[in-house]
């Protein structure tokens, strides 16, 4: 995804956030993902019925606020 925004746009800088973001979502993904069904099970909640909707949620919104914080950086905004 960062070839092709490299390709696209032609800065380095988008190129760059995009393909870091992608890493950081994806690494966020897994680490929750995987963290949650056991939050769950320890407090006594269904994990199989909470932890998809929380962690849609969570990975979502953590995804954004990363790749922002990543594009502001790099970008000098």
């Amino acid at each position: 995804m960062g070839l092709v925004a490299r390709i696209q746009y032609s800065l380095m800088a988008v190129a760059i956030s995009v393909g870091l973001a992608l890493v950081c979502s994806m690494s966020v993904a897994a680490l929750v993902g995987s963290m949650m069904p056991m939050v769950f099970a320890r407090i006594n909640i269904d994990p199989a019925v909470a932890t998809g909707p929380f962690v849609t949620t969570a990975v979502d919104i953590i995804s954004v606020f990363l790749y922002f914080q990543i594009a502001a950086i790099l970008m000098g905004i």
